[in-house]
């Protein structure tokens, strides 16, 4: 993509999107610098829902057939992400698998406290399921904060209806809660930062196009000058070959003008010899 032609776009402080076109530039990019991670994420997170199942067995076991049934359901949605992420298409649901395998992965632990609310270890677990949601999958902010929600509101509905004590469902709601707060706020600023990294990485982008076009013209500029300079050499190569004919045609013209010269001078000598030696005589029998 060219996302040097992107137009400059604001960044809405409470959704995070950008107001135009770049958006969708943007969540390619966050794409492709996240799935990677996502899927190592998927693949630990699996294992650690998996190994929990100890703690069932610890802890919950008059429950151990539902709570590893639930945790069977929940590692075999998060082990489909991780193998559906080295497929083409998962692009273009990452997002909303990550979202519903997150919200699943919720609803089990929220089963399980509903069950035995008196252990607290469920609602930790709960708890490290936000921070999960929020810091190491990549889901956006705008999306684990409307999954928290829900899932914060589905616990309070489902503990008055199995009569969970008042005391225990505002505790636990309140710790919910904050570890919600604190989860959004961490995905709000990764989010935020991650933003401002792609307008930086625009801007730099724009910059490394327009010094690549004006490299391209000064190439241009000094290829011309170089034919320039070649074909002027060529033309002074000519010159100096005419030039040295020329001069070849003088010297050949010159040894022929001193050789006449000479012979000149010699027929002169001869004649005037000629000439005067009948002369004396004649002078000497005039006298």
């Amino acid at each position: 993509m060219n996302l040097s032609t992107v137009p400059k776009a604001k960044l809405n402080r409470i959704t995070l999107n950008f107001s135009n076109g770049r958006e969708s530039e943007y969540r390619n990019y966050f794409f492709e610098q996240s799935y990677k991670t996502t899927r190592g994420a998927y693949l630990i997170l699996a294992i650690m829902y998996a190994l929990f199942g100890y703690v069932d067995s610890v802890v919950a076991y008059e429950f151990l057939t539902l709570f590893l049934t639930i945790r069977l359901i929940v590692v075999s949605v998060l082990l489909f992400v991780f193998f559906y992420s080295f497929s083409n298409n998962f692009k273009l649901y990452w997002q909303s698998l990550l979202f519903i395998s997150y919200f699943i992965g919720a609803i089990g632990i929220i089963i399980m406290l509903i069950k035995i609310p008196e252990v607290t270890i469920y609602s930790s677990g709960l708890v490290l399921v936000f921070l999960a949601g929020s810091v190491l999958i990549k889901l956006r902010f705008f999306a684990v904060s409307i999954a928290n929600a829900i899932v914060i509101v589905i616990y309070i509905i489902a503990a008055f209806v199995w009569n969970i004590e008042f005391k225990t469902i505002i505790s636990v709601s309140f710790f919910l809660i904050g570890a919600d707060l604190i989860g959004m706020l961490a995905a709000y600023r990764t989010e935020f930062f991650h933003r401002q990294n792609f307008t930086l990485y625009i801007q730099i982008a724009k910059k490394n196009k327009e010094i690549e076009q004006s490299n391209k013209n000064l190439e241009n500029k000094v290829m011309e000058r170089t034919e320039l300079l070649n074909s002027r050499n060529k033309e002074l190569k000519k010159e100096v070959k005419r030039r040295a004919l020329i001069q070849k045609e003088l010297v050949a013209a010159k040894e022929k003008a001193e050789e006449s010269d000479k012979l000149k001078s010699a027929f002169l000598a001869n004649m005037s010899h000629e000439i005067r030696t009948p002369m004396n005589g004649i002078l000497g029998f005039a006298n």
